[in-house]
């Protein structure tokens, strides 16, 4: 008896880590390295990068104002692209509050804060939303760890484009 209490429990194990990963293949990931290297990018490109929580009220709350901005400017064929990353560890509520939006999400496969928070802003405590635009072509770094309104997110972005 303990032998089948012991192969289902394995079993058990297998299939809730299997789920797991399931949840994490759709999902568009993303890790340190790679969010490094497309913030490090030469070109013309401003990068909005919003990092973000599904248990953070004023992160959802200003998610639709970037993912409408994101369209806007898609478009009308601007030199921005918007990446909204999810810093959580809970896939499936990421999973389906991002079903049908994909093309700007990103969950960050690195889950300690201590190494890619830095790495974001050297001043930044981890509060978020936060919001970085980068563009080191044009020497463009601006960091706000607050939630932002359409209109400053959008003035953001058009001061920066200006600079062009």
């Amino acid at each position: 008896m303990n032998k089948i209490i012991r192969n289902n429990f394995l079993l058990l194990l297998i299939l809730v880590s299997l789920t797991n990963h399931a949840f994490t293949q759709n999902l568009p990931t993303l890790s340190l390295a790679q969010l490094t290297q497309e913030l490090e990018k030469q070109d013309d490109t401003l990068r909005i990068v919003n990092l973000w929580a599904t248990w953070c009220k004023p992160c959802v709350e200003e998610l639709p104002d970037f993912i409408e901005l994101a369209s806007a400017y898609k478009t009308a064929g601007k030199a921005v692209k918007f990446m909204l990353i999810a810093v959580e560890d809970k896939f499936e509520k990421v999973q389906a509050f991002i079903e049908n939006k994909k093309p700007f999400f990103y969950v960050l496969t690195e889950k300690d804060a201590n190494i890619w928070i830095p790495q974001i802003d050297a001043k930044w405590e981890g509060e978020i939303p936060a919001t970085l635009l980068v563009n080191i072509k044009q020497n463009i770094r601006v960091f706000k760890a607050k939630q932002l309104t359409r209109n400053e997110l959008e003035n953001l972005i058009n001061l920066h484009l200006k600079k062009k």
